[in-house]
C-alpha cells in the first residue's frame, strides 16, 4: 500500500528525507487571507514493515537519533520560529529514551526539555478499532509520563497517518483527556472518507474534537490551498516511513518558499497544538461532523486469527486481573501490587494494534509473490523466512500479553478459592462485572485435586447460600457447570456433594432426529452439512433460521476471489494517481492464476458426534470442505442447562497455507424481516444505516465484539469474540461500497482472509477455533437485551477449585481461611456501565466506568467491604483533578452523573 513512497525516492533521490508526496498531491498557492503558517514537522511511524519492528528501532534510537540531535544543534542559533521542532508519537519517543547510547540520551533529555523534540498524546498509528476502550485510555500514558519527568504540561495534540479511518471513540477518547486537536493523514492511495479537510468531529458521546483530515497524504504541503478560509494554516510536513527527520537545508527551503510566496504571513516552527490556538482566535465556523467511520483496512487484521483472538481476550482479562487483585487487597488488608505485569500486558496489546503486521512482499528483501507449486518450494526452501519471522515478531506481542496475565489472574484465584471460610473441596467464582449474575463456569483443577481419585470425583455441586443441588460436566480435571447469583464484583461459593439425588433436567438429545434442546431451544441438525436447519425459540415462539437463504446457519463458506471482483474492488476503491501500484497491493491480482469469477466452496458432515449430561448437551459435527485442500473442520453446537443462549463453536483443524487471495466465513442466516441492527463497537452502539460517514467501511465491521438485529416480531444478538469482523447481507472482502442500505438478516463472520497484498500476513495456516453466542428476545433494548448479554458472554465468570490435601484426610487437619465463603465487590445500582480499570495504590484506589448502553442519568457506586475511602475526586482520562472539592463517600458509596458513552475516572482516597 505503500509503494509511491519508493516511487517518490527513486525519482527524487537528492529528496530522501523531505516531504514529497504532500506537496506533489496537494500543492498550495499563494493566500492573501492566511495570515500565519504553523509549520509541524514529523515523520511516519511504522513499528516494523520496513524491516523487522526490532530493526527498526534499533535504528531510531541509533543512527537516526544521532542525526536528528545534529539538526537540532544546527538549527540552535536561529530565531525561535526558525529553530528546527520535531514531532514524534511518544513510545517510539520513550525507546529510544530507554536504548540510546547514554552521551545521546543527555542531548535527547535536553531536546525534551527544551521543546525541540515533542510527544503527541498517542503512542503511534493505531487500528483504533481493533482496540477496546482501556487499552487506548492506556495508550496516553507514554507521552504523559515523558512530559511529567521532564516537567512539561501534557500533549494537546495527537497525529494518525496512513491508517484512513478511525473509530468514533477516537473524539471520546482525546477530549476526555484533555486533548485538543487531532490531525488524520491518510494513505495516498486509499479512498478518503467524505469528511472536510477541518471539522469538529463529534464522538458517540457529544464531546468535539477539532480533527484535520488530509486526504491525500500523511501531511499537507507548505503552503495552503488556494480556497483555505481561515487565517491560519497547519503545514503538517511529513517524511517517509521510517527515514528520519528533515535536513536543516530542506526546512530553510521550506521556510523560504513560504516566505517568498506569502510575504506577509507569519511563519513558525511549532506543534499541530500551536494552529489550535491561533485558529480559536478567529472563532471559526466549523462543520460538525457525527459519525463512525469503519476502517477499511481492518479486515487485514484477521490475517492472524488466533492472534486477534488472543488479543480481544485479553484486552479484557488484563484489566479483570488488575481489578481482582485490587478486590483482593481489600478483603485481605494487604498492598500488593501487579502493576508491572498489567502495564507491560497494556504495552504490548497496543503493539499488536498498531497499524502494520511485519514485513510485506513487496517491500521485503527476500522472494516477491508465487503461486501453486512454485509457492510450495519457495517455502519449503525458506525463502520467506524474513517475512514469516517479521509476522511472528507481531505475533508475540498478543501472546506476550497473555503470557504475563494467565498467571497473574490464576495465582488471584487460587489465592482466593484458599482464602475463604469452606475447608471441604469447593469452588469459588469470581464476578468481575459490576452488576450480579449467573453464568456458565469452566475451569481446570489442579494434578493435586485429580478427579480420578474417588475422594476428589464430583457429581455435583451445592450453592451454599440457596442450597441448590448443581449439576456439573467433569472430564477428568476440566469442571463446568451453571453458577447461579454471584454478587456482584464479588464471589460466591460452590462445595462438592458427593453423592447427590437425582437432579431435574431440561436437556433433551434425540441422536436419531438430530435434535438437541433445553427450555430456551430447539436445534435440529441437518446430518449432511452438519449445519443446524431450524433454531426454534421458545421463549418467543419463532423460529430463527432463514429457510429460503443461499448459505445455511452455522456454514462454513470459504472464498477464493477472482478476476472480475478484484477488478470492481480495485476501481472502487483505489485513487486513480494510485492504481500503477495499488492494484497488486491492496488485493494481489495473479491474472494467470485466479478464477474470472469467485468461487465459494461447501462442506459436508461426515459424522456427528454427541455428549449429552445433566448439565449440557453438545453436538459435534465433523466435517470437511469441498476445496481442493479437503480442508476438515468441527461446528460444535451446545445447550445449557440455565444458560439462554446458544453456543457455537468453529474449529479449523490445521489448515494449509494458500498464496491466492482467500476468505473464510462462518454463516448466520437469521429469519428477520427487513431487520434494524445495531453494532457494539468500540465506545458505543451504532446503527449501521445512519452512523457511518461516506466512503467508510460499509461492508465489514469490527465488533467490540457483539451485534443486535430485531424487527417487529422479535429480536437476536450475536457475539464473536474471537472474530470481531462481520458482513451483513453478503460477504463482504473485497468489496467497497461508499453507502450501503441493508437488507437481509445475513451475517457472516470472518474467520481469516490473506487478501491485502501488503501490510498484513500474506497467507494463513494452522488451527483455529473461535466461539459466538446467540440469544433472543421478544423487544429491544439497549441495555437489558444488548449490551448486558454482550458483557456477560465476552467476559465469562472466573473460578477456582480447591480440594484438602491427602494429609487432611490421613490426619483430619483442616486450614480455615478468613474470607467469608460470599462476598459483593465493586457494584452499580444499574447495568450498562462496565468498569474498565480498578486499581488500588497504598491509601489510594482509581475506578473507571464507561457507560455503553446510550443512556444519561446518576449511578451509585457501592466499594468492597471494608475500604477506608472517605472522597472520590472526579479526574480526567489521563489522571487530572477535574473536581477538586469530590464527592463524600457515605456508608460506603457515592453517587455521580454519566453521560451516554461516557467515561467516568475517580480517585478514591482516604
Amino acid at each position: 500500500m505503500k509503494r509511491f513512497t519508493i516511487a517518490c525516492l527513486l525519482l527524487f533521490p537528492a529528496l530522501l528525507q523531505a516531504q514529497i508526496s504532500a506537496t506533489d498531491a496537494g500543492k498550495g498557492s499563494e493566500n492573501k487571507n492566511v495570515t500565519d503558517i504553523v509549520v509541524a514537522f514529523k515523520m511516519h511511524v511504522d513499528i516494523g514493515y520496513t524491516d523487522w519492528a526490532e530493526a527498526v528501532l534499533q535504528k531510531y534510537s541509533g543512527p537516526m537519533l544521532e542525526r536528528t540531535l545534529s539538526f537540532i544543534d544546527q538549527t540552535a542559533s536561529l530565531p525561535k520560529a526558525e529553530q528546527f521542532v520535531w514531532t514524534i508519537p511518544a513510545w517510539p519517543l520513550q525507546y529510544m529514551l530507554d536504548h540510546c547510547t547514554p552521551q545521546n540520551k543527555l542531548r535527547l533529555e535536553k531536546a525534551i526539555r527544551d521543546k525541540r523534540i515533542i510527544p503527541h498524546a498517542l503512542p503511534f498509528t493505531m487500528e483504533t478499532e481493533a482496540s477496546d476502550m482501556e487499552n487506548l485510555t492506556r495508550s496516553l500514558s507514554f507521552a504523559d509520563s515523558i512530559n511529567r519527568h521532564y516537567g512539561l504540561k501534557p500533549a494537546r495534540d495527537a497525529k494518525l497517518s496512513d491508517v484512513p479511518e478511525h473509530s468514533w471513540f477516537i473524539p471520546t477518547l482525546l477530549k476526555n483527556a484533555g486533548v485538543d486537536i487531532l490531525h488524520i493523514g491518510c494513505n495516498p492511495g486509499s479512498i478518503s472518507p467524505d469528511v472536510p479537510t477541518l471539522f469538529w468531529w463529534q464522538g458517540p458521546d457529544s464531546s468535539k474534537l477539532l480533527t484535520f483530515y488530509w486526504s491525500q497524504y500523511y501531511g499537507s504541503g507548505i503552503l495552503p490551498p488556494k480556497d483555505w478560509p481561515y487565517k491560519t494554516w497547519l503545514a503538517m510536513i511529513m517524511t517517509h516511513e521510517n527515514t528520519g527527520a528533515p535536513d536543516p537545508k530542506e526546512v530553510a527551503a521550506l521556510l523560504k518558499e513560504a516566505k517568498e510566496k506569502m510575504p506577509n504571513a507569519r511563519v513558525h516552527i511549532g506543534r499541530m497544538s500551536d494552529f489550535y490556538d491561533l485558529l480559536m482566535k478567529e472563532n471559526p465556523k466549523l462543520p460538525v461532523v457525527r459519525g463512525d467511520m469503519p476502517d477499511t483496512w481492518i479486515h487485514g487484521f484477521m490475517s492472524a486469527p488466533e492472534d486477534v483472538k488472543t488479543d480481544k481476550t485479553f484486552q479484557r482479562e488484563t484489566y479483570v486481573a488488575q481489578q481482582l487483585n485490587a478486590h483482593m487487597n481489600i478483603w485481605k488488608g494487604k498492598n500488593v501490587s501487579v502493576d508491572q505485569h498489567i502495564n507491560e500486558a497494556a504495552e504490548n496489546m497496543l503493539l499488536f494494534d498498531e497499524h502494520t503486521f511485519g514485513g510485506a512482499l513487496s517491500h521485503g528483501s527476500q522472494q516477491f509473490w508465487k503461486y501453486g507449486d512454485e509457492f510450495k518450494i519457495n517455502k519449503s526452501e525458506d525463502n520467506y523466512y524474513f517475512l514469516e519471522k517479521s509476522w511472528e515478531e507481531k505475533s508475540a506481542y498478543a501472546r506476550k500479553a497473555e503470557k504475563l496475565v494467565w498467571p497473574v489472574k490464576e495465582n488471584l484465584l487460587f489465592e482466593l478459592v484458599k482464602s475463604v471460610n469452606d475447608t471441604t473441596s469447593h469452588v469459588t467464582v469470581y464476578n468481575s462485572l459490576p452488576w450480579p449474575r449467573s453464568g456458565r463456569v469452566k475451569l481446570f483443577q489442579s494434578n493435586y485435586e485429580n478427579p480420578a481419585h474417588p475422594v476428589a470425583a464430583i457429581k455435583a455441586l451445592k450453592d451454599l447460600e440457596t442450597g441448590k443441588i448443581i449439576p456439573v460436566y467433569q472430564d477428568r480435571n476440566l469442571l463446568s457447570f451453571d453458577a447461579t447469583e454471584i454478587p456482584a464484583g464479588g464471589y460466591k461459593t460452590f462445595v462438592v456433594v458427593n453423592n447427590p439425588a437425582a437432579i431435574a433436567s431440561t436437556l433433551t438429545a434425540n441422536e436419531q432426529q438430530n435434535v438437541a434442546e433445553n427450555k430456551f431451544f430447539k436445534l435440529t441438525i441437518n446430518p449432511a452439512t452438519g449445519t443446524l436447519q431450524s433454531v426454534f425459540d421458545k421463549q418467543n415462539n419463532r423460529e430463527l433460521v432463514d429457510a429460503n437463504s443461499k448459505y445455511a446457519f452455522g456454514e462454513y463458506v470459504y472464498q477464493q476471489l477472482g478476476q472480475e471482483e478484484i477488478k470492481k474492488y480495485n476501481q472502487d476503491y483505489i485513487k486513480p494517481a494510485a492504481r500503477d501500484w495499488g492494484e497488486q497491493e491492496f488485493i494481489r491480482l495473479p491474472s494467470e492464476i485466479l478464477n474470472r469469477y469467485t468461487v465459494t466452496f461447501k462442506g459436508k458432515c461426515e459424522k456427528i458426534v454427541w455428549l449429552k449430561n445433566e448439565s449440557m448437551i453438545r453436538a459435534t459435527a465433523m466435517c470437511q470442505l469441498s476445496d481442493s485442500n479437503a480442508q476438515r473442520y468441527i461446528v460444535n453446537y451446545t445447550l445449557y442447562e440455565n444458560q439462554p443462549y446458544i453456543e457455537v463453536t468453529m474449529a479449523l483443524d490445521g489448515k494449509k497455507p494458500v498464496a491466492l487471495p482467500e476468505v473464510g466465513w462462518i454463516a448466520f442466516p437469521f429469519a428477520l424481516n427487513k431487520p434494524e441492527y445495531r453494532l457494539l463497537r468500540t465506545g458505543g452502539i451504532v446503527d449501521p444505516q445512519r452512523d457511518l460517514v461516506k466512503n467508510t467501511n460499509h461492508d465489514f465491521y469490527f465488533l467490540n465484539t457483539s451485534m443486535a438485529m430485531y424487527d417487529n416480531a422479535g429480536g437476536i444478538g450475536l457475539n464473536c469474540p474471537h472474530t470481531p469482523g462481520v458482513s451483513i447481507d453478503e460477504p463482504g472482502i473485497g468489496k467497497f461500497s461508499p453507502t450501503k442500505t441493508l437488507s437481509t438478516s445475513t451475517v457472516f463472520s470472518n474467520l481469516y482472509n490473506n487478501v491485502w497484498g501488503t501490510n498484513f500476513t500474506e497467507w494463513v495456516e494452522g488451527s483455529h477455533t473461535a466461539k459466538f453466542y446467540i440469544w433472543s428476545y421478544k423487544n429491544y433494548d439497549a441495555e437489558s437485551t444488548f449490551i448486558t448479554p454482550a458483557e456477560e458472554t465476552r467476559t465469562p465468570l472466573s473460578a477456582a477449585f480447591y480440594a484438602p490435601s491427602w494429609l487432611s484426610y490421613a490426619y483430619n487437619y483442616e486450614t480455615k481461611g478468613k474470607l467469608p465463603n460470599m462476598q459483593s465487590g465493586l457494584a452499580l445500582d444499574r447495568k450498562g456501565i462496565i468498569v474498565t480499570s480498578f486499581n488500588k495504590k497504598g491509601n489510594e484506589a482509581t475506578v473507571r466506568f464507561w457507560e455503553e448502553a446510550g443512556l444519561t442519568g446518576m449511578c451509585k457506586a457501592t466499594l468492597p467491604a471494608n475500604t477506608p475511602f472517605k472522597k472520590a475526586y472526579l479526574c480526567n482520562l489521563r489522571g487530572e483533578l477535574l473536581d477538586k472539592k469530590g464527592i463524600a463517600i457515605t456508608n460506603n458509596s457515592f453517587q455521580f452523573e454519566i453521560g451516554a458513552n461516557q467515561p467516568r475516572t475517580f480517585i478514591l482516597k482516604n
